[in-house]
Protein backbone atom coordinates (compact mmCIF):
# COMPACT_ATOMS: atom_id res chain seq x y z
CA UNK A 1 0.00 0.00 0.00
CA UNK A 2 1.17 3.51 -0.78
CA UNK A 3 1.99 5.93 2.04
CA UNK A 4 -0.67 8.63 1.72
CA UNK A 5 0.15 10.71 4.84
CA UNK A 6 3.51 11.37 6.45
CA UNK A 7 3.94 13.52 9.56
CA UNK A 8 7.54 14.33 10.45
CA UNK A 9 8.51 15.69 13.86
CA UNK A 10 5.60 18.13 14.27
CA UNK A 11 5.99 20.44 17.26
CA UNK A 12 3.48 23.12 18.11
CA UNK A 13 2.73 25.74 20.76
CA UNK A 14 -0.31 28.04 20.73
CA UNK A 15 0.39 31.78 20.96
CA UNK A 16 0.20 33.16 24.49
CA UNK A 17 -2.53 35.50 25.68
CA UNK A 18 -2.90 37.59 28.86
CA UNK A 19 -3.39 35.11 31.69
CA UNK A 20 -2.84 32.11 29.43
CA UNK A 21 0.69 31.04 28.61
CA UNK A 22 0.47 27.82 26.63
CA UNK A 23 3.21 25.20 27.05
CA UNK A 24 4.48 23.20 24.09
CA UNK A 25 1.50 21.03 23.16
CA UNK A 26 2.92 18.72 20.48
CA UNK A 27 6.52 17.72 21.13
CA UNK A 28 7.52 15.73 18.08
CA UNK A 29 4.68 13.88 16.35
CA UNK A 30 5.73 11.27 13.80
CA UNK A 31 3.11 9.27 11.95
CA UNK A 32 2.86 7.29 8.74
CA UNK A 33 -0.51 6.33 7.25
CA UNK A 34 -0.88 4.03 4.26
CA UNK A 35 -3.78 4.11 1.84
CA UNK A 36 -6.74 2.12 3.20
CA UNK A 37 -5.47 2.04 6.79
CA UNK A 38 -7.77 2.63 9.78
CA UNK A 39 -5.97 4.22 12.73
CA UNK A 40 -7.38 5.23 16.11
CA UNK A 41 -5.63 7.92 18.14
CA UNK A 42 -6.73 8.02 21.77
CA UNK A 43 -5.88 10.95 24.01
CA UNK A 44 -7.39 12.72 26.98
CA UNK A 45 -8.86 16.21 26.51
CA UNK A 46 -6.24 18.94 25.91
CA UNK A 47 -3.73 16.33 24.69
CA UNK A 48 -3.64 17.91 21.21
CA UNK A 49 -5.90 15.67 19.11
CA UNK A 50 -7.98 18.46 17.56
CA UNK A 51 -4.86 20.57 17.12
CA UNK A 52 -3.15 17.77 15.20
CA UNK A 53 -6.19 17.51 12.91
CA UNK A 54 -6.03 21.22 12.14
CA UNK A 55 -2.31 21.00 11.40
CA UNK A 56 -2.92 18.15 8.94
CA UNK A 57 -5.66 20.26 7.33
CA UNK A 58 -3.23 23.20 7.12
CA UNK A 59 -5.59 25.32 9.24
CA UNK A 60 -2.80 25.69 11.79
CA UNK A 61 -0.80 27.91 11.72
CA UNK A 62 -2.61 29.56 8.78
CA UNK A 63 -5.42 30.90 11.01
CA UNK A 64 -4.07 30.58 14.56
CA UNK A 65 -0.38 31.45 14.27
CA UNK A 66 1.72 30.02 17.08
CA UNK A 67 5.11 28.31 17.12
CA UNK A 68 5.36 25.32 14.77
CA UNK A 69 8.03 23.13 13.24
CA UNK A 70 8.05 19.88 11.29
CA UNK A 71 6.38 18.81 8.05
CA UNK A 72 3.21 17.11 6.80
CA UNK A 73 3.14 15.34 3.43
CA UNK A 74 0.17 14.13 1.39
CA UNK A 75 1.21 11.59 -1.26
CA UNK A 76 4.78 12.83 -0.96
CA UNK A 77 3.96 16.53 -1.40
CA UNK A 78 4.24 19.00 1.48
CA UNK A 79 0.73 20.27 2.32
CA UNK A 80 2.10 23.83 2.27
CA UNK A 81 2.30 23.49 -1.51
CA UNK A 82 -1.45 22.85 -1.84
CA UNK A 83 -4.04 25.60 -2.10
CA UNK A 84 -6.94 25.30 0.39
CA UNK A 85 -9.47 24.24 -2.26
CA UNK A 86 -7.09 21.50 -3.42
CA UNK A 87 -6.85 20.07 0.11
CA UNK A 88 -10.66 19.78 0.37
CA UNK A 89 -10.54 16.89 -2.10
CA UNK A 90 -7.54 15.26 -0.43
CA UNK A 91 -8.17 15.55 3.32
CA UNK A 92 -11.63 15.81 4.91
CA UNK A 93 -12.63 16.12 8.54
CA UNK A 94 -15.57 15.94 10.92
CA UNK A 95 -14.82 18.23 13.86
CA UNK A 96 -15.67 17.51 17.47
CA UNK A 97 -18.23 20.33 17.48
CA UNK A 98 -20.40 19.81 14.37
CA UNK A 99 -21.81 23.35 14.60
CA UNK A 100 -18.37 24.65 13.54
CA UNK A 101 -18.89 23.11 10.08
CA UNK A 102 -22.56 23.54 9.27
CA UNK A 103 -23.38 26.59 7.13
CA UNK A 104 -26.73 26.12 5.38
CA UNK A 105 -30.40 25.73 6.27
CA UNK A 106 -31.13 22.27 4.87
CA UNK A 107 -29.28 18.95 4.95
CA UNK A 108 -29.49 18.66 1.18
CA UNK A 109 -27.91 22.08 0.62
CA UNK A 110 -25.24 21.26 3.21
CA UNK A 111 -24.21 18.29 1.10
CA UNK A 112 -24.30 20.38 -2.08
CA UNK A 113 -22.24 23.25 -0.63
CA UNK A 114 -18.71 21.72 -0.89
CA UNK A 115 -19.52 20.14 -4.26
CA UNK A 116 -20.71 23.43 -5.72
CA UNK A 117 -17.61 25.14 -4.30
CA UNK A 118 -15.48 22.66 -6.25
CA UNK A 119 -17.35 23.42 -9.49
CA UNK A 120 -18.69 19.89 -9.91
CA UNK A 121 -21.27 19.30 -12.63
CA UNK A 122 -24.88 19.63 -11.41
CA UNK A 123 -25.87 16.12 -12.49
CA UNK A 124 -22.94 14.63 -10.56
CA UNK A 125 -23.81 16.75 -7.53
CA UNK A 126 -27.32 15.27 -7.47
CA UNK A 127 -25.92 11.75 -7.83
CA UNK A 128 -23.38 12.26 -5.04
CA UNK A 129 -25.98 13.74 -2.69
CA UNK A 130 -28.32 10.79 -3.22
CA UNK A 131 -25.46 8.35 -2.66
CA UNK A 132 -24.30 10.11 0.53
CA UNK A 133 -27.81 10.30 2.00
CA UNK A 134 -28.38 6.62 1.30
CA UNK A 135 -24.97 5.59 2.64
CA UNK A 136 -25.52 7.38 5.97
CA UNK A 137 -29.20 6.33 6.08
CA UNK A 138 -30.37 9.93 6.54
CA UNK A 139 -32.53 10.32 3.45
CA UNK A 140 -35.49 11.29 5.63
CA UNK A 141 -33.55 14.30 6.90
CA UNK A 142 -32.71 15.82 3.51
CA UNK A 143 -35.10 18.80 3.84
CA UNK A 144 -34.60 19.31 7.59
CA UNK A 145 -32.74 22.34 8.90
CA UNK A 146 -29.49 21.06 10.45
CA UNK A 147 -30.14 23.32 13.45
CA UNK A 148 -33.12 21.08 14.31
CA UNK A 149 -31.04 17.88 14.34
CA UNK A 150 -29.62 16.11 17.37
CA UNK A 151 -25.86 16.16 17.91
CA UNK A 152 -25.55 12.62 16.56
CA UNK A 153 -27.63 13.41 13.49
CA UNK A 154 -25.41 16.42 12.76
CA UNK A 155 -22.36 14.15 12.83
CA UNK A 156 -24.07 11.72 10.45
CA UNK A 157 -24.74 14.66 8.13
CA UNK A 158 -21.09 15.72 8.17
CA UNK A 159 -19.99 12.15 7.54
CA UNK A 160 -22.35 12.15 4.55
CA UNK A 161 -20.65 15.35 3.34
CA UNK A 162 -17.34 13.48 3.35
CA UNK A 163 -18.91 10.64 1.38
CA UNK A 164 -20.13 13.19 -1.16
CA UNK A 165 -16.68 14.82 -1.54
CA UNK A 166 -14.79 11.50 -1.10
CA UNK A 167 -11.41 12.82 0.12
CA UNK A 168 -8.32 10.64 0.23
CA UNK A 169 -8.07 10.83 4.04
CA UNK A 170 -10.85 11.02 6.62
CA UNK A 171 -10.06 12.74 9.96
CA UNK A 172 -12.83 12.04 12.49
CA UNK A 173 -12.74 13.94 15.79
CA UNK A 174 -14.90 12.26 18.47
CA UNK A 175 -17.44 11.32 15.78
CA UNK A 176 -18.80 8.32 17.73
CA UNK A 177 -19.49 10.12 21.02
CA UNK A 178 -23.05 11.21 20.26
CA UNK A 179 -24.07 8.24 18.09
CA UNK A 180 -26.20 5.33 19.22
CA UNK A 181 -24.42 1.93 19.22
CA UNK A 182 -25.96 0.75 15.96
CA UNK A 183 -25.15 3.99 14.10
CA UNK A 184 -21.56 3.89 15.37
CA UNK A 185 -21.15 0.29 14.18
CA UNK A 186 -22.72 1.13 10.82
CA UNK A 187 -20.37 4.07 10.17
CA UNK A 188 -17.22 2.25 11.27
CA UNK A 189 -18.22 -0.91 9.40
CA UNK A 190 -18.92 1.04 6.22
CA UNK A 191 -15.58 2.85 6.36
CA UNK A 192 -13.75 -0.44 6.86
CA UNK A 193 -15.71 -2.14 4.07
CA UNK A 194 -15.04 0.73 1.66
CA UNK A 195 -11.34 0.69 2.63
CA UNK A 196 -11.32 4.41 3.39
CA UNK A 197 -8.13 5.85 4.87
CA UNK A 198 -9.25 6.92 8.34
CA UNK A 199 -7.74 8.46 11.46
CA UNK A 200 -10.35 8.42 14.22
CA UNK A 201 -9.61 10.52 17.33
CA UNK A 202 -11.26 9.76 20.68
CA UNK A 203 -11.01 10.80 24.33
CA UNK A 204 -11.98 7.35 25.56
CA UNK A 205 -11.54 3.68 24.77
CA UNK A 206 -14.96 2.72 23.38
CA UNK A 207 -16.23 -0.86 23.29
CA UNK A 208 -16.47 -0.80 19.49
CA UNK A 209 -12.69 -0.38 19.21
CA UNK A 210 -12.19 -3.84 20.70
CA UNK A 211 -14.09 -5.49 17.86
CA UNK A 212 -12.55 -3.88 14.77
CA UNK A 213 -9.24 -4.29 13.03
CA UNK A 214 -7.56 -0.95 13.61
CA UNK A 215 -4.15 0.28 14.69
CA UNK A 216 -4.48 2.03 18.08
CA UNK A 217 -2.14 4.85 19.05
CA UNK A 218 -2.16 7.03 22.17
CA UNK A 219 -1.32 10.73 22.21
CA UNK A 220 0.33 11.48 25.54
CA UNK A 221 2.49 14.38 26.67
CA UNK A 222 2.80 15.68 23.14
CA UNK A 223 4.01 12.42 21.57
CA UNK A 224 2.55 9.31 19.95
CA UNK A 225 2.73 5.99 21.82
CA UNK A 226 2.32 2.92 19.59
CA UNK A 227 0.38 0.10 21.30
CA UNK A 228 0.88 -2.49 18.56
CA UNK A 229 3.40 -4.58 20.48
CA UNK A 230 1.87 -4.16 23.95
CA UNK A 231 0.31 -7.11 25.72
CA UNK A 232 -3.22 -6.81 27.08
CA UNK A 233 -2.14 -5.94 30.63
CA UNK A 234 0.33 -3.26 29.54
CA UNK A 235 -2.27 -1.72 27.22
CA UNK A 236 -4.98 -1.72 29.92
CA UNK A 237 -2.66 -0.13 32.47
CA UNK A 238 -1.75 2.62 30.00
CA UNK A 239 -5.43 3.35 29.32
CA UNK A 240 -6.11 3.64 33.05
CA UNK A 241 -3.07 5.86 33.58
CA UNK A 242 -4.19 8.25 30.83
CA UNK A 243 -7.79 8.33 32.07
CA UNK A 244 -9.04 6.78 28.81
CA UNK A 245 -10.71 3.88 30.59
CA UNK A 246 -12.25 3.19 33.99
CA UNK A 247 -11.17 0.35 36.23
CA UNK A 248 -14.30 -1.78 35.92
CA UNK A 249 -13.04 -4.16 38.61
CA UNK A 250 -13.79 -1.45 41.17
CA UNK A 251 -17.40 -0.39 41.63
CA UNK A 252 -18.32 3.28 41.39
CA UNK A 253 -19.68 4.47 44.69
CA UNK A 254 -21.93 7.38 45.36
CA UNK A 255 -21.35 9.57 48.38
CA UNK A 256 -22.78 8.40 51.70
CA UNK A 257 -26.16 9.90 50.81
CA UNK A 258 -29.05 7.48 51.03
CA UNK A 259 -31.81 8.11 48.50
CA UNK A 260 -35.28 8.16 50.06
CA UNK A 261 -38.64 7.20 48.64
CA UNK A 262 -39.61 10.71 47.58
CA UNK A 263 -39.68 11.68 43.91
CA UNK A 264 -38.06 14.80 42.51
CA UNK A 265 -39.79 14.27 39.15
CA UNK A 266 -43.01 12.43 38.35
CA UNK A 267 -44.31 12.17 34.76
CA UNK A 268 -47.45 10.50 33.44
CA UNK A 269 -49.17 10.67 30.04
CA UNK A 270 -46.86 13.46 28.87
CA UNK A 271 -47.31 14.55 25.25
CA UNK A 272 -45.36 16.88 22.98
CA UNK A 273 -45.36 17.46 19.22
CA UNK A 274 -42.92 19.50 17.16
CA UNK A 275 -44.76 22.17 15.14
CA UNK A 276 -43.05 21.38 11.82
CA UNK A 277 -42.46 17.65 12.20
CA UNK A 278 -45.52 15.45 11.72
CA UNK A 279 -43.44 12.27 11.91
CA UNK A 280 -42.42 12.62 15.56
CA UNK A 281 -44.51 12.76 18.74
CA UNK A 282 -43.21 12.40 22.27
CA UNK A 283 -45.53 10.34 24.49
CA UNK A 284 -44.17 9.40 27.92
CA UNK A 285 -46.54 7.20 29.92
CA UNK A 286 -44.48 6.92 33.10
CA UNK A 287 -41.16 8.35 34.28
CA UNK A 288 -39.78 9.29 37.66
CA UNK A 289 -36.58 10.43 39.34
CA UNK A 290 -36.14 9.80 43.06
CA UNK A 291 -34.25 11.98 45.50
CA UNK A 292 -30.56 11.12 45.44
CA UNK A 293 -31.11 8.90 42.38
CA UNK A 294 -29.31 8.76 39.04
CA UNK A 295 -31.26 7.59 36.02
CA UNK A 296 -30.17 7.35 32.40
CA UNK A 297 -32.12 7.89 29.18
CA UNK A 298 -30.80 5.92 26.20
CA UNK A 299 -32.01 5.39 22.65
CA UNK A 300 -31.22 6.01 19.02
CA UNK A 301 -30.39 9.42 17.59
CA UNK A 302 -33.62 11.37 17.21
CA UNK A 303 -35.62 9.13 19.57
CA UNK A 304 -36.62 12.04 21.83
CA UNK A 305 -34.05 11.95 24.65
CA UNK A 306 -33.09 15.63 24.49
CA UNK A 307 -36.71 16.63 23.91
CA UNK A 308 -37.72 14.90 27.15
CA UNK A 309 -34.87 16.58 29.00
CA UNK A 310 -35.90 20.00 27.69
CA UNK A 311 -39.52 19.44 28.73
CA UNK A 312 -38.43 18.55 32.25
CA UNK A 313 -36.22 21.65 32.47
CA UNK A 314 -38.88 23.97 31.04
CA UNK A 315 -37.04 24.71 27.80
CA UNK A 316 -40.06 23.28 25.98
CA UNK A 317 -43.69 23.38 27.02
CA UNK A 318 -45.75 20.18 27.19
CA UNK A 319 -49.01 19.91 25.27
CA UNK A 320 -50.74 17.53 27.65
CA UNK A 321 -50.16 15.23 30.59
CA UNK A 322 -48.61 15.56 34.03
CA UNK A 323 -45.07 16.70 34.84
CA UNK A 324 -44.53 17.36 38.53
CA UNK A 325 -41.29 18.61 40.03
CA UNK A 326 -41.11 18.41 43.80
CA UNK A 327 -39.25 20.99 45.89
CA UNK A 328 -39.53 23.71 43.27
CA UNK A 329 -40.35 24.28 39.62
CA UNK A 330 -38.47 23.93 36.34
CA UNK A 331 -36.04 26.65 37.47
CA UNK A 332 -34.64 24.11 39.92
CA UNK A 333 -33.34 22.05 36.97
CA UNK A 334 -29.86 22.49 35.57
CA UNK A 335 -29.74 21.39 31.92
CA UNK A 336 -26.26 20.88 30.44
CA UNK A 337 -26.59 21.14 26.66
CA UNK A 338 -24.80 18.76 24.30
CA UNK A 339 -22.92 21.79 22.96
CA UNK A 340 -21.35 23.78 25.82
CA UNK A 341 -21.10 26.90 23.66
CA UNK A 342 -24.88 27.31 23.91
CA UNK A 343 -24.38 28.19 27.60
CA UNK A 344 -21.01 29.93 27.76
CA UNK A 345 -20.94 33.58 26.74
CA UNK A 346 -18.89 35.69 29.19
CA UNK A 347 -15.31 36.94 28.64
CA UNK A 348 -13.53 34.95 31.38
CA UNK A 349 -13.85 31.76 33.42
CA UNK A 350 -14.24 33.77 36.63
CA UNK A 351 -17.10 35.86 35.22
CA UNK A 352 -18.82 32.75 33.89
CA UNK A 353 -18.64 31.06 37.30
CA UNK A 354 -19.80 34.06 39.30
CA UNK A 355 -22.64 35.33 37.10
CA UNK A 356 -25.54 36.30 39.36
CA UNK A 357 -23.82 34.87 42.45
CA UNK A 358 -22.04 36.60 45.32
CA UNK A 359 -19.07 34.29 45.67
CA UNK A 360 -15.80 34.78 47.46
CA UNK A 361 -12.60 34.48 45.47
CA UNK A 362 -11.71 31.36 47.48
CA UNK A 363 -14.93 29.60 46.33
CA UNK A 364 -14.17 30.47 42.71
CA UNK A 365 -10.61 29.19 42.99
CA UNK A 366 -11.73 25.99 44.72
CA UNK A 367 -14.24 25.35 41.93
CA UNK A 368 -11.61 26.02 39.26
CA UNK A 369 -9.39 23.42 40.91
CA UNK A 370 -12.23 20.94 41.45
CA UNK A 371 -13.17 20.97 37.74
CA UNK A 372 -9.57 21.18 36.45
CA UNK A 373 -10.13 24.54 34.76
CA UNK A 374 -7.42 27.03 33.72
CA UNK A 375 -6.95 30.35 35.54
CA UNK A 376 -9.97 32.52 36.25
CA UNK A 377 -9.00 35.29 33.81
CA UNK A 378 -8.74 32.89 30.83
CA UNK A 379 -11.31 33.43 28.03
CA UNK A 380 -13.45 30.28 27.54
CA UNK A 381 -13.17 30.79 23.76
CA UNK A 382 -9.49 29.82 24.02
CA UNK A 383 -10.20 26.63 25.97
CA UNK A 384 -10.59 23.17 24.49
CA UNK A 385 -14.03 21.62 23.88
CA UNK A 386 -13.54 19.30 26.88
CA UNK A 387 -12.51 22.19 29.15
CA UNK A 388 -15.62 24.13 28.09
CA UNK A 389 -17.68 21.06 29.03
CA UNK A 390 -16.07 21.05 32.48
CA UNK A 391 -16.75 24.78 32.83
CA UNK A 392 -20.38 24.12 31.94
CA UNK A 393 -20.55 21.56 34.76
CA UNK A 394 -18.80 23.91 37.19
CA UNK A 395 -21.37 26.67 36.58
CA UNK A 396 -24.24 24.38 37.52
CA UNK A 397 -22.31 23.00 40.47
CA UNK A 398 -22.24 26.54 41.88
CA UNK A 399 -25.87 27.24 40.95
CA UNK A 400 -26.80 24.31 43.22
CA UNK A 401 -29.85 22.98 41.36
CA UNK A 402 -32.11 20.24 42.70
CA UNK A 403 -31.95 18.29 39.43
CA UNK A 404 -29.13 18.00 36.90
CA UNK A 405 -29.77 16.85 33.33
CA UNK A 406 -26.57 15.91 31.51
CA UNK A 407 -27.20 15.76 27.76
CA UNK A 408 -24.32 13.79 26.19
CA UNK A 409 -22.03 15.33 28.81
CA UNK A 410 -19.49 12.55 28.24
CA UNK A 411 -18.87 13.71 24.64
CA UNK A 412 -15.35 15.13 24.44
CA UNK A 413 -14.52 14.13 28.02
CA UNK A 414 -12.29 11.33 29.18
CA UNK A 415 -14.01 8.69 31.30
CA UNK A 416 -12.10 9.97 34.32
CA UNK A 417 -13.34 13.53 33.73
CA UNK A 418 -16.91 12.31 33.32
CA UNK A 419 -16.75 10.38 36.57
CA UNK A 420 -15.45 13.49 38.36
CA UNK A 421 -18.32 15.52 36.88
CA UNK A 422 -20.90 13.00 38.10
CA UNK A 423 -19.28 12.80 41.54
CA UNK A 424 -19.12 16.59 41.94
CA UNK A 425 -22.77 17.12 41.01
CA UNK A 426 -23.99 14.16 43.04
CA UNK A 427 -22.19 15.49 46.11
CA UNK A 428 -24.92 18.14 46.22
CA UNK A 429 -27.40 15.35 47.16
CA UNK A 430 -29.52 15.93 44.07
CA UNK A 431 -31.10 13.84 41.36
CA UNK A 432 -29.24 13.36 38.09
CA UNK A 433 -30.51 12.39 34.63
CA UNK A 434 -27.84 11.15 32.22
CA UNK A 435 -28.67 11.28 28.50
CA UNK A 436 -26.10 9.17 26.71
CA UNK A 437 -25.52 6.59 23.99
CA UNK A 438 -22.70 5.00 25.95
CA UNK A 439 -24.19 1.81 27.40
CA UNK A 440 -21.15 1.22 29.61
CA UNK A 441 -21.59 4.63 31.23
CA UNK A 442 -25.33 4.14 31.69
CA UNK A 443 -24.85 0.78 33.38
CA UNK A 444 -22.04 2.04 35.62
CA UNK A 445 -23.60 5.19 37.01
CA UNK A 446 -27.38 4.85 36.75
CA UNK A 447 -29.82 3.24 39.18
CA UNK A 448 -32.27 2.78 36.33
CA UNK A 449 -32.17 3.12 32.53
CA UNK A 450 -35.09 4.20 30.34
CA UNK A 451 -34.86 3.18 26.68
CA UNK A 452 -36.66 5.43 24.18
CA UNK A 453 -37.83 4.62 20.67
CA UNK A 454 -39.59 7.17 18.47
CA UNK A 455 -40.74 9.26 21.41
CA UNK A 456 -41.87 6.43 23.68
CA UNK A 457 -40.30 4.54 26.58
CA UNK A 458 -40.16 0.96 25.36
CA UNK A 459 -38.03 -0.64 28.05
CA UNK A 460 -36.88 0.07 31.60
CA UNK A 461 -33.81 -1.61 33.07
CA UNK A 462 -33.35 -1.78 36.85
CA UNK A 463 -31.39 -4.84 37.99
CA UNK A 464 -27.87 -6.00 37.08
CA UNK A 465 -27.62 -3.13 34.62
CA UNK A 466 -24.22 -3.98 33.17
CA UNK A 467 -25.07 -7.59 32.33
CA UNK A 468 -28.70 -6.96 31.37
CA UNK A 469 -28.00 -3.99 29.10
CA UNK A 470 -25.12 -5.62 27.26
CA UNK A 471 -27.08 -8.84 26.85
CA UNK A 472 -30.04 -6.90 25.47
CA UNK A 473 -28.04 -4.86 22.98
CA UNK A 474 -26.06 -7.89 21.79
CA UNK A 475 -29.04 -10.23 21.49
CA UNK A 476 -30.63 -8.68 18.41
CA UNK A 477 -33.68 -7.72 20.48
CA UNK A 478 -32.54 -4.12 20.17
CA UNK A 479 -34.39 -3.20 17.00
CA UNK A 480 -34.82 0.53 17.50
Amino acid sequence: MNEILKIKNIKYRYPSYPGLDFPMLLKGINLSVKEGEFKIILGKPESGKSTLIKIILSLIPRYTHGEISGEVFYNGTNIENYKPYELIQKIGAVFQDPDEQIFTTSCESELAFPLESLGIDRKKIVERIEFALKTMAIGSLNQRNPASLSGGEKKKLLAACLYAVDPGIWLLDEILDELDPEAAEDIVGRLLKDKKTVILFSSKMLSIFKHISAHILILSDGKIIDTKNMDKTEFSNLLLKEGLAIDTSSSWKKSEIISDSGHLITISDLKYKYPLNDKFNLEIDNFHLGKGEIVAIAGRNGSGKSTLGKLISGLKQKEDGNLTIEEGDVSSCGYLFQNPDYQIFLPTVREELSLGLKLSNSVIEETISRFSLPAGDVPPSLMSYGARKRLQGAVYYLLNRNIYILDEADAGLSLMDFEKLISNLYSKNKGIIIISHNIDLCSRYADRVYLLDNGKIVKTFKDNLSGTLNSYFNSGEYIL
